[in-house]
């Protein structure tokens, strides 16, 4: 138990001071569908099943899928599903945009 504390502590201290370090260990999220279009390469990339991203749309209640304006697979393995009128180019920041 006190080496995986150890472990963690020094990994955390790592990323604080080390960018390279960081980005190594740490995940970005990923655009899995922009604008209506599901981005089968960046599915590819990060092994989602198609028919989980569509189980993920019925469970955002998206009806169409020109309503959906973007898709991310979040660090923690959530998928985010943002739909609407609005742009979501803010939201966007930060995230890794596969085959787009």
């Amino acid at each position: 138990m006190a080496l995986l504390f150890v472990v963690q502590y020094s990994t955390a201290r790592l990323r604080r001071v080390s960018p390279t370090f960081s980005r190594v260990v740490q995940n970005e999220p990923v655009v899995l569908m922009r604008d209506g279009q599901i981005l089968e390469e960046a599915l590819a990339e990060t092994r989602v099943a198609r028919g989980d991203l569509i189980a993920k749309l019925r469970e955002a209640n998206v009806l169409d899928l020109s309503e959906v304006r973007a898709v991310v697979l979040e660090t923690t393995g959530d998928i985010s599903v943002l739909h609407g009128q609005k742009s979501v180019d803010e939201l966007l920041q930060g995230t890794r945009r596969v085959d787009w």
